[in-house]
């Protein structure tokens, strides 16, 4: 049995209730493993410091990603 087929045998038996914990590691798992990914990112969270010592409104995660996807993808 394949990686993958225990995977999704294991996900079937996850209660919906705790799926979001499962998604959350599926997401992370899609990442690519890349140094220019990690140096944008890097750059993300050093403008996102001055921007807070800079007194810049804080938002919640899903403006932050809306806002990241229309910067990158959009």
């Amino acid at each position: 049995m394949s990686n993958r087929e225990i995977a999704m045998e294991l996900l079937e038996q996850v209660p919906e209730e705790k799926l979001y914990y499962i998604i959350g590691v599926i997401e992370g798992a899609l990442i690519p493993d890349n140094s220019e990914y990690d140096d944008e990112i890097d750059k993300a969270i050093e403008q996102s410091e001055k921007e807070i010592a800079e007194g810049a409104e804080l938002i919640d995660i899903e403006e932050a990603f809306a806002r990241l996807e229309a910067k990158h993808f959009g």
